[in-house]
Order: structure tokens, then C-alpha cells, then sequence
């Protein structure tokens, strides 16, 4: 019944309290689509967010002007989209402040003002294949109060232990794997 009135009212708000409270993915993928067709997009990006789509983020961000804000969570949340993401910064804020544009710094052509960033592409990487494999509920109280997982230390420990291509097993003392950035190739 509190679903068919919020529906009634037009209360995306509170349709989203409800879908996100119920766990219902159904609800809130067709709620953050009514939403962004609304122009309701705080809604629709929440409803992605909670989806995991983290790519519809980023597009909504942007085609809601907020470039800056999609930059930033493509750095914490999408950093293969990070260039994309800058590009398109660059662009908008060309046309008021040309000498603040060309300060925005690319990953693409300055790797070395991204630290770990070939951390992040490859701990982004392991959460996208893990993504689709949702604990289910009757899994919570095991997992209630372990502590977050800390996805680049994870995929620096795997890295420690995967064997290189002449069998030795091990990172090279404190290197990082070669960044995997769009548009650069290793050196």
C-alpha cells in the first residue's frame, strides 16, 4: 500500500527510501530510470549508486554539468574513465578560464601525478568481475562488523603472490605493474 501511494504522489524520494530498504534492484533501476526522465537526477543517481552502476554515474554527473563532481568519482570509483572524464572538464572550463584548463592534469600524459593509479585500474578491475556476485542476505550476520576491504592492498597482496612470466613469484621489490592508462602504452 506505501508503494502504490508514493507512486500516486510522485514521491521519488520516498520511492527510493522504499526500494532501497526493501533491496528491491527491480524497483530501483526502474525508479532512477523515471527519475532521470523526470530530471529528478539526485534520485537517479542514487538508484544507480546503490545498483552499483557506476558508469551511469559518471554519465549522469556529467550530463547534469557537473563535471568536476564526475571527475572526482571517476578518480574514487571509475579511474579508467578518468582521461574521458578530464577531457571533458578541460572543454567546459576552456570556455571561462583557459589558463585553469590546461592546469587540469590527464593521467594520459602525466602518469606521474597519479600515484597507484595503476593500483586503482587494476583494483577497479576486480571489483567490476566481483560486482555481479551479490552476497545473499542470509550472509549478514557473518559479515556484520568485518571491516571494510581496502581493494588496492588486496590486489597489491595477489600481486605478491601471482607468478611472473619466468616463474618467479613476486613483485619486483616496491615496483608497481606497469600502468594500463587509455591512450599509453607502457614504458
Amino acid at each position: 500500500m506505501a508503494e502504490e501511494c508514493l507512486e500516486k504522489a510522485s514521491d521519488l524520494s520516498g520511492l527510493l527510501l522504499l526500494h532501497s530498504a526493501r533491496g528491491s534492484a527491480a524497483g530501483l533501476a526502474a525508479l532512477a530510470a523515471r527519475a532521470e526522465a523526470a530530471g529528478r537526477l539526485n534520485v537517479a543517481f542514487l538508484g544507480q549508486l546503490l545498483l552499483g552502476r557506476l558508469d551511469a554515474c559518471v554519465d549522469l554527473l556529467v550530463a547534469a554539468g557537473r563535471i568536476p563532481e564526475a571527475a572526482f568519482f571517476a578518480r574514487t570509483y571509475r579511474p579508467s574513465r578518468i582521461s574521458e572524464v578530464v577531457q571533458l572538464w578541460r572543454k567546459d572550463l576552456g570556455k571561462i578560464n583557459p589558463k585553469a584548463a590546461e592546469s587540469l592534469a590527464d593521467p594520459g600524459a602525466y602518469a606521474n601525478l597519479f600515484p597507484n593509479l595503476d593500483w586503482a585500474l587494476q583494483a577497479e578491475a576486480l571489483q567490476a568481475r566481483q560486482r555481479g556476485a551479490a552476497a545473499p542476505a542470509a550472509d549478514f550476520a557473518a559479515r556484520e562488523g568485518r571491516p571494510e576491504e581496502d581493494l588496492i592492498e588486496r590486489v597489491k597482496a595477489l600481486a605478491l603472490h601471482a607468478p611472473h612470466a619466468n616463474g618467479d613469484v613476486g613483485a619486483p621489490a616496491g615496483a608497481p605493474p606497469a600502468p594500463r592508462v587509455r591512450g599509453r602504452r607502457p614504458t
